[in-house]
């Protein structure tokens, strides 16, 4: 996923005025020679955003509707010793990755 680039701070959430909404994340500040710049992911949502809403689209943004499946069937099969034990990594991690941004998203609706 490619990241988006301002060059000031954005908001974590903004209404753009059609009805939809953008969401970022990972904001972070770069310094370039011609100064500084904010890269962050960031989705498009529609109509009134909710932590839900913002779940689905981040994790299909940053991964797709398809691989967590991969992913399991990997892990499933590394379990039964039909792959190689390296192949369990990549689902944990996974895991981990989205149930950090999903907590962000609630901490974000929390605050």
């Amino acid at each position: 996923m490619k990241k988006a680039q301002y060059d000031h701070n954005p908001p974590k959430l903004e209404a753009v005025g059609n009805g939809s909404h953008l969401y970022r994340w990972n904001i972070e500040e770069v310094t370039t020679e011609e100064g500084s710049i904010w890269e962050c992911y960031e989705v498009v949502v529609w109509n009134e955003p909710t932590s839900d809403k913002l779940k689905e689209a981040v994790i299909n943004a940053m991964w797709g509707k398809d691989l967590e499946l991969k992913l399991l069937n990997d892990y499933n099969a590394a379990n039964e010793g039909l792959m190689p034990v390296t192949f369990k990594q990549p689902y944990l991690d996974y895991i981990s990755d989205r149930n950090a941004l999903k907590t962000e998203i609630d901490d974000f609706f929390a605050a």
